[in-house]
């Protein structure tokens, strides 16, 4: 009788202490494989903030020691080093808005970056890796143009504005990322082939030891729509037993 007490008892504190354990999720794509715009609906459907190395970079207040330094590596045309990026997205996690978890949108980005996560034996609930065919994503970042005031998002062929050039709401006129030409598109997959896909294969690894950070990992093919990508991951998901609010 003492034994079940025990054994109840030890159920409830785990799934208490699960339930207290803040979630992280993290995603994994191409330029182009639409990671962005799942990070921001995952934000919305499931109550976690969306945390990406550039915008923690960018946010980071002049006061800050760590903003003078970066910025230093930055204009002399240098890589920030992951020393710097672990401090700054430590003291980021560290802020309150993180307390229930976070959603990572592109980090880590190289395997040395793993390490972040290591260190901390952050326990990722799942791993969305988003793949599509190069050319694919080099028409649908080609295609892209923005209006930069609202950040209104078009594409020429599958979103075009009503007026070719124009934004729909303000009639302004709108522009192409000069990172959003053929050449510079091919250079970026080349770099996420390099640095980052690798972290795609520690993540699928990873979650088959029993000591790794990763529970679960699931493969989404992004090259149709949005609407597309969204019901592969949550069918993906469900196969997993992972259940999230905006796939119900």
């Amino acid at each position: 009788m003492q034994l079940m007490r025990f054994l109840v008892l030890l159920c409830l504190f785990s799934v208490s202490a699960m339930a207290d354990s803040p979630r992280y999720i993290m995603l994994i794509g191409a330029p182009g494989t639409g990671k962005g715009t799942l990070g921001d609906k995952l934000s919305k459907t499931e109550g976690l903030p969306l945390i990406t190395t550039s915008a923690v970079l960018k946010n980071l207040p002049d006061s800050d020691p760590l903003k003078a330094e970066i910025v230093d590596k930055m204009q002399s045309g240098e890589l920030v080093p992951d020393a710097l990026i672990y401090k700054a997205m430590a003291a980021e996690l560290a802020k309150p808005k993180y307390s229930k978890g976070a959603i990572f949108d592109g980090f880590p980005r190289t395997q040395k970056q793993i390490e972040f996560l290591n260190d901390r034996k952050m326990q990722i609930e799942f791993v969305v890796v988003l793949y599509a065919d190069d050319e694919i994503l080099v028409k649908r970042l080609a295609g892209r143009r923005i209006h930069e005031p609202s950040g209104r998002v078009y594409h020429v062929d599958s979103m075009p504005p009503k007026n070719p050039g124009e934004d729909d709401v303000t009639g302004e006129p709108l522009v192409q990322r000069k990172d959003d030409n053929e050449w510079t598109i091919r250079k970026r997959l080349l770099d996420y082939r390099d640095q980052t896909q690798p972290v795609a294969v520690w993540a699928i690894f990873n979650q088959a030891a029993t000591d790794g950070v990763v529970k679960r990992v699931v493969l989404v093919n992004a090259s149709g729509s949005f609407e597309d990508t969204w019901s592969m991951m949550c069918s993906k998901l469900a196969l997993e037993s992972v259940k999230l609010n905006g796939c119900r």
